[in-house]
């Protein structure tokens, strides 16, 4: 075999070579890209069957509460309120027997009027229809009655945007959530609210002033599980402060979906 036909059979066969590197290097690039795209499309259904149940989760929860709801009312708000009547049905002779009537009385009123305000804040229809301002509005004078600890609301509004019904309630929810980890745990003093409306999103921050606890060290409860749940349902961004002896801070900030401006330049502290 001659030196021309030996280079020849080289050319040809490095060529061969070179053909079949390439096409294992496009097979391998073609199967690594299939992979890719499977596992990132695996994720992407785990992800939503997980949005899926958290949604199935909190429409149960929020049906539960419906029903608790019309069952305070209904039942519950009935009998005290039968029982108001016969106490002012009924006729003492002495001034003693008068007054402590009068203050049974009065309790009366007082559950009466708490199981109102507790079964219209525990109602999705009536949160919708006040809208997410008057509802946290009205769920902080019902704290301020109990007297736990004292309350200080702001609002501040560079551009109203209506929050739309839904993303309203999970933020009323989450704020709900807030309120009960602050008077189960927090032994707070104060207790500081601002909700903030700017032209792109809408920030809501819950601060007390309680025994803290150290984010790093501590699981999740149940409390602060639902929190971020819900906050995922809409899309809302939340961020946990707090430090042993120094309170807790959660900031809540929600971009409208929806944007639907109703005024300008208003704010109002109470």
């Amino acid at each position: 075999m001659g030196r021309e036909e030996i280079q020849l059979l080289i050319g040809i066969t490095s060529f061969i070579l070179l053909i079949i590197i390439t096409a294992l290097v496009v097979i391998f690039y073609v199967f690594q890209k299939r992979k890719t795209e499977i596992l990132i499309e695996k994720a992407k259904q785990a992800q939503e069957f997980q949005k899926e149940i958290n949604k199935t989760q909190i429409e149960i929860q929020e049906q539960t509460l419906k029903a608790i709801s019309w069952e305070l009312h209904d039942n519950i708000g009935q009998l005290l309120s039968a029982v108001k009547m016969q106490l002012n049905f009924l006729e003492l002779d002495t001034p003693i027997l008068k007054n402590n009537l009068k203050s049974t009385s009065d309790v009366v009123q007082q559950c009466i009027l708490e199981v109102r305000q507790l079964s219209h804040n525990l109602n999705t229809d009536h949160i919708a229809k006040v809208g997410l301002q008057k509802a946290i509005e009205n769920e902080l004078n019902r704290y301020k009655r109990f007297g736990t600890f004292e309350i200080h609301f702001e609002s501040h509004v560079d551009e109203y945007v209506e929050v739309d019904s839904n993303s309203g309630i999970i933020i009323f929810r989450i704020f709900q959530e807030c309120l009960v980890n602050v008077s189960k745990y927090a032994q707070a003093e104060n207790l500081y609210v601002k909700l903030n409306y700017y032209d792109t999103y809408v920030n809501l921050i819950v601060e007390d002033d309680g025994v803290g606890f150290d984010v790093n060290n501590t699981e999740d409860g149940t409390g602060l599980n639902n929190i971020k749940k819900r906050a995922e349902m809409i899309m809302a961004n939340v961020t946990i402060n707090s430090e042993i002896e120094k309170g807790t801070q959660i900031k809540l900030k929600y971009p409208y979906m929806n944007k639907k401006i109703i005024t300008n330049d208003y704010k109002m502290i109470s």
